[in-house]
């Protein structure tokens, strides 16, 4: 389990996600479209994900309801990944930049320089660990249910640093 699951929010497969081939249709034996190719494994070759159908039909619908609707990610300007003990195993072994020490949380490979997560002080590397005002477990899932809730206003959490510091950060969401 490499994390992405998230509950069924990511498909994992063995079909290439190359630079420049993700939001390709993902099809299975039938041709029916399953999915839309998303991303590539960090530290797994031959592993990819996509987005399963039924969650992007969820956001078109959305969309075409309302033109002016957007579908950002909860964190805006930042990748992230729902964290498991076996891929805060597996990055312990391939990345300087993560805490061996926090097995859980959503853990944030890449910030955006000069994007929303940069700005308000988010560092690649940092796990989000707590967000103000959520019970329960920290995933990706958590927090964009949290984000569509509470729109518009910040979101505060609290990062676990490499440094094995810890941080609390107003992060913006999407109106």
């Amino acid at each position: 389990d490499l994390g992405l699951a998230g509950g069924g929010d990511y498909i994992q497969t063995d079909a290439a996600c190359n630079t420049g081939s993700s939001g390709g249709p993902l099809v299975n034996v039938q041709g029916e479209v399953i999915g839309i190719s998303n991303m590539k494994a960090m530290a797994a070759d031959g592993v990819s994900f996509a987005i399963p159908i039924d969650s992007a039909r969820a956001v078109i619908a959305k969309l075409l309801a309302d033109p002016s609707a957007r579908a950002p990610p909860a964190v805006a300007g930042a990748k992230t990944m729902t964290l498991t003990p076996a891929m805060a195993a597996n990055l312990s072994d391939v990345s300087d930049s993560f805490s061996a020490g926090q097995p859980a949380g959503v853990y944030v490979p890449y910030v955006e320089p000069g994007g929303p997560a940069d700005r308000a002080g988010m560092r690649a590397g940092d796990t989000i660990v707590g967000v103000a005002g959520m019970q329960g477990p920290v995933s990706e899932t958590a927090l964009q249910q949290h984000a569509d809730c509470c729109g518009g206003g910040p979101m505060r959490i609290t990062v676990s640093r490499s440094d094995g510091t810890f941080a609390a950060l107003s992060l913006p969401l999407p109106r």
